[in-house]
């Protein structure tokens, strides 16, 4: 129900955006929106700002990283990721990769290979550019239960 809700906000603010309406709260007219006041107030505001299309920016925007999964002993894949790319659609590419549900998949993101630290791409829906994603980065995959 979460995803549900947060894809409907996403949803309402590219119909808020594509209007030209100052805020997605605008929408509200008690018919064809009527829980998005409390959505909006549990979640916030979906983030749908377009995306430049220069080819400038789409370059800066593709990330070569390492995909690993830490329960194989496969070597890790090298991948071009847009940054836009959110974390579900990754979860299926690690899918197709590493033959790993999406829901059995917890994902890591590991700024430089000897680094200890690691993030936790927690949020489906974000775009893996709020994780901060950039070349030379490692994505780690663990399988859960």
């Amino acid at each position: 129900l979460l995803d549900a809700e947060k894809m409907y906000l996403k949803h309402c603010a590219a119909e808020a955006r594509q209007r030209r309406l100052a805020s997605v709260l605008e929408l509200c007219d008690g018919c064809s929106h009527p829980r998005l006041p409390e959505l909006v107030q549990r979640y916030g505001v979906a983030d749908t700002a377009p995306s430049s299309t220069s080819s400038d920016t789409l370059a800066h925007s593709i990330a070569a990283v390492d995909l690993i999964h830490l329960s194989s002993d496969a070597p890790p894949m090298r991948r071009r990721l847009p940054c836009s790319m959110t974390v579900a659609k990754l979860k299926v590419l690690c899918e197709q990769l590493f033959k790993v549900a999406p829901a059995r998949q917890s994902l890591l993101l590991r700024p430089a290979k000897d680094d200890p630290f690691t993030v936790p791409l927690s949020d489906d829906l974000k775009d893996l550019s709020y994780y901060g994603l950039s070349s030379g980065n490692q994505i780690l995959m663990e399988e859960t239960g």
